[in-house]
């Protein structure tokens, strides 16, 4: 990210990726993959899975200021940003996958049909997108006591002004694959997830607290977090709950050398389709 700023006026340029994917199993294969139910004869199970992505720059001017006539920092404060997305490339599936079992399963007389069906929208790298959006968000500073309201991509659109459209499919039997050509040179506006977040900190002496909500497209997902300085070291700890709003721990260190500051965490997660838990380790090396 590069950019410029002077008495509160900023402008920026910087990289968007968007990557966003769902798969889902019918109740019929969740259970054979999570609970190891037996494959049944004459059945059929399906999963589908959808997935969109996209890669832009975004060229943005705004304002940002406040705490006006407080010396000591406290007040309210308030930004606000236009972008201009100049988008790359472009690529969406939606996909459909199923088994079929006959009255004999794996038996080589009559094996199992395997289905297969995709719609993919595609803009090719170099047919150049375009489209605009906004952020903002407002804060209040009171002593220790931290407080923000803030909107990301508020009417995040992007035209693609020529995207292909095919059709891909197994032809039954045969396991052969077909594909074909629906639409070419066909205009489609993709949207940007728009994300609001409500936080609230308190800083002291040597500790701070903090937490946060934030909303998407995908669900609501709340964080809880605490940071105790000793030292050179920091000691962190918190939860937090996941997409599937199960709740999920976090924990982790940093210690600092002169310039260099460097941080080890941990947190948990459940399998997406086991619902197992596992756990991520995450380390960042910084100098300050």
């Amino acid at each position: 990210m590069f950019g410029l700023g002077l008495l509160g006026a900023h402008t920026y340029v910087a990289p968007v990726m968007s990557l966003e994917g769902k798969v889902s199993f019918d109740d019929a294969l969740y259970g054979v993959l999570t609970r190891g139910e037996a494959l049944l004869p004459n059945s059929t199970y399906n999963m589908t899975a959808a997935g969109e992505t996209m890669g832009a720059t975004s060229f943005n001017i705004g304002y940002t200021g406040g705490g006006w006539g407080n010396s000591d920092g406290n007040g309210f404060y308030a930004g606000a940003f236009t972008k201009y997305i100049m988008g790359f490339g472009f690529g969406k599936a939606d996909t459909r996958f199923s088994l079929a079992t006959g009255d004999t399963i794996f038996g080589d007389s009559d094996p199992m049909d395997v289905g297969y069906d995709a719609v993919t929208r595609v803009s090719r790298f170099g047919r150049i997108g375009s489209g605009v959006g906004f952020d903002t968000g407002v804060a209040y500073r009171m002593g220790a006591m931290d407080f923000g309201l803030g909107f990301r991509d508020l009417g995040a659109r992007v035209h693609w002004p020529s995207t292909e459209v095919e059709h891909s499919y197994l032809v039954p039997k045969k396991n052969e694959k077909i594909t074909e050509t629906v639409a070419t040179g066909e205009p489609y506006t993709s949207s940007l997830p728009a994300q609001t977040t409500l936080n609230a900190a308190w800083t002291g002496a040597s500790t701070m607290l903090a937490a946060d909500l934030t909303t998407n497209r995908w669900g609501t997902e709340m964080h809880l977090g605490a940071e105790r300085r000793v030292g050179p070291m920091a000691l962190r700890g918190g939860f937090l709950t996941d997409d599937r709003q199960k709740v999920q721990y976090a924990w982790g260190a940093g210690v600092g050398f002169a310039h260099l500051w460097v941080d080890l965490g941990f947190q948990t997660h459940n399998h997406t389709v086991t619902g197992e838990r596992g756990l991520t380790l995450g380390t960042s090396l910084a100098i300050r």
